[in-house]
């Protein structure tokens, strides 16, 4: 189709739009179908390398990493409710490893959220930690079989990396992501 387009092989603007389209949704698929294969290799892979880590505002790089994601779900219909996150804590972590961990972890709000539900968001300090939580209600009648689980594990594998802790709760009708950080406080 690109070939066709490159080479003005069209009649119509229609044709034109069409073959665009079907291009666009290939390089989707390509682009999924790239990602499983990341996941697939990161997680099964034996690499220990070591990831560079840096000291962040907590409730600076979380209100930019999930407020993106927030924005893009709320686009498409969904209730986000954010957490509130106290200034002045400060988390031990790698940006682009947490975003990825959350693209992971938003990746599955789309696919298994109940639309109808709020996707809430909460952060609660104790013993110099921070705990940051995210519960949605899970669609009813979703096939959970399209799931290799692989995204799951590579969270758990990237929070080790980042220095926090990744647990999930699946009571069936909801689900909840866990991540645990330690907090110095400025």
């Amino acid at each position: 189709y690109l070939n066709l387009l490159k080479q003005g092989e069209y009649s119509t603007k229609e044709d034109m739009e069409s073959y665009v389209d079907i291009c666009y949704e290939k390089a989707i698929q390509l682009k999924e179908l790239s990602d499983r294969l990341f996941q697939y290799f990161y997680v099964f892979g034996n690499s220990n390398e070591k990831t560079e880590t840096e000291e962040y505002e907590a409730s600076l790089l979380f209100n930019q990493v999930i407020g993106e994601y927030a924005y893009l779900l709320s686009e498409k219909g969904y209730d986000i409710r954010l957490a509130d996150i106290e200034p002045d804590c400060y988390i031990e972590t790698n940006a682009l490893y947490l975003n990825r961990l959350f693209g992971n972890v938003f990746s599955n709000i789309e696919k298994y959220a109940d639309r109808l539900s709020p996707i809430t968001m909460d952060a609660e300090y104790k013993d110099g930690k921070i705990v940051y939580t995210i519960k949605n209600k899970v669609k009813q009648n979703v096939s959970k079989k399209e799931s290799t689980g692989i995204g799951l594990l590579s969270c758990k594998k990237i929070a080790k990396q980042i220095g926090c802790s990744f647990e999930t709760i699946d009571s069936g009708d909801c689900f909840e992501v866990k991540l645990t950080f330690s907090v110095t406080k400025k």
